[in-house]
């Protein structure tokens, strides 16, 4: 479980059409780089996610993003906890945001499957 507020990231995400919350830990996280299937709890309310831990586009040496899936809304400055499940895949470099969406799109697919 990772303990955290959402803070301001470059958008890269949500230019690609897939927000995500940049998550400033309360203690370090241990977990591995790579793309995870996880719940992020806000308050009371749980909502599954893809969770990713790692180097993000050249710029965060190491970074916790996470994509709520089916969710809108506003989430900077709140305190969230992600519950982490399983490992999806692991992190890779494109050479196209085309490439990165179709790898991201087949990380919810699977995410989906595993948070059923």
């Amino acid at each position: 479980m990772i303990k955290g507020r959402v803070i301001h990231g470059r958008g890269i995400g949500a230019n690609l059409g897939y927000p995500t919350a940049n998550i400033l830990p309360e203690e370090e996280s241990r977990l591995e780089s790579g793309v995870y299937a996880a719940n992020v709890r806000i308050g009371h309310k749980r909502h599954r996610a893809v969770f990713v831990v790692g180097a993000i586009a050249d710029v965060f040496p190491y970074s916790l993003e996470a994509h709520l899936l089916d969710f809108t809304g506003d989430l900077y400055g709140q305190a969230l906890v992600v519950e982490v499940f399983e490992k999806v895949s692991g992190l890779e470099r494109f050479d196209s945001d085309k490439e990165l969406i179709v790898k991201i799109q087949a990380d919810i697919a699977k995410a989906r499957e595993i948070l059923k």
